[in-house]
Order: structure tokens, then sequence, then C-alpha cells
């Protein structure tokens, strides 16, 4: 299950830096075959063991050299009771968010994050205890509640800064 926060929740199990978290706590367990899968589809490493693997950029990298999108997900996945920001997600993962999340119980804080769903996303919202399905559910319940201004802002400035003549 998604489990996402609007605003930041007051906890031990908040994520402010996953380079710091990955690296101290990574443990060679988390590397399944999830995690494996996530490393050669998506960073596009072939996987060699216990974290390691071969970056076609890279040459062969420990699990620190990992994208950050990557860390966050496997830091995620294997511990449940983490809050971790959704904007260290780029946009090239929400569809593995989806498969993820019905797997395993992942939490993300949304403020100041411009991702957009998949239409099958499920999304658990626990400071409303309601539950959404996708991107327009998403955002009708951001509109219901008077939430954009908590989390849209973001979507102004990035519109605003495309030129005129681009279009």
């Amino acid at each position: 299950m998604l489990n996402l926060y609007i605003h930041a929740p007051v906890t031990d199990f908040r994520v402010f830096n996953i380079d710091s978290q990955f690296g101290l706590w990574c443990d060679a367990q988390w590397f399944n075959p999830m995690a494996v899968r996530l490393i050669e589809e998506i960073d596009g490493n072939k996987y060699i063991g216990n974290g390691v693997s071969d970056s076609p950029y890279l040459g062969i990298i420990a699990p620190a050299a990992l994208s950050g999108g990557i860390k966050t997900l496997i830091y995620a996945m294997n511990n449940p009771a983490t809050v971790c920001p959704l904007q260290w997600l780029g946009q090239n993962l929400s569809k593995i968010l989806v498969e993820l999340s019905n797997t395993y119980d992942v939490s993300f804080v949304y403020t100041g994050s411009c991702f957009l769903f998949e239409n099958d996303q499920k999304i658990y919202l626990p400071e409303y205890n309601t539950s959404v399905t996708g991107n327009d559910e998403f955002e009708d319940f951001l509109a219901r509640y008077d939430l954009y201004d908590t989390v849209a802002s973001c979507f102004k400035i990035e519109f605003e800064q495309i030129p005129e003549d681009h279009f």
C-alpha cells in the first residue's frame, strides 16, 4: 500500500537525506529480486551481488552509487515505518511505484512534489483516513479539502517557467 502524507508527519522515522540513510543502514538482504529488477530495469545496471552492480557509465559500483530514486525505493520497501519525500522519485518511477505498493507498504510525503500518479495507483492518505485511486482522484481530493496551496505551488512555478514561444 502507498501511504501518502500531505504534510510531513512528525516522526523519528522520517528520512531527510537518502544518501546518508541508505549508506548507514543498507544491508545485503535488501537486494531481493524486486530490488535487483529495479537496479537492472531503471538504472540499466547489471546486478553482480551483495548490492554491487556494473553500471554502463560508471563501471563496478557500490550500492551507494545507485540513483537516488532507486535508493529511495529500496530503502522504503525495506523500512515500512519510514516516510520518504516523494520528490526523490523521478516521474520514470510512477509505473513501478504502482507495482511496488501492491507488494510492500511504502510511505511518502507529497509536500513540494510534482509527481503524477498512474491511473491505477491506489493511494492511502493516513492524515485523512481515506483512499483515492490515480492522479485525477488525488487532484479532486486536493481541491475538495482546499489543499492546492500546500502541494501545488510547484506546478505553478513549472508552468510559469515555460517560455511562451515554446508552444
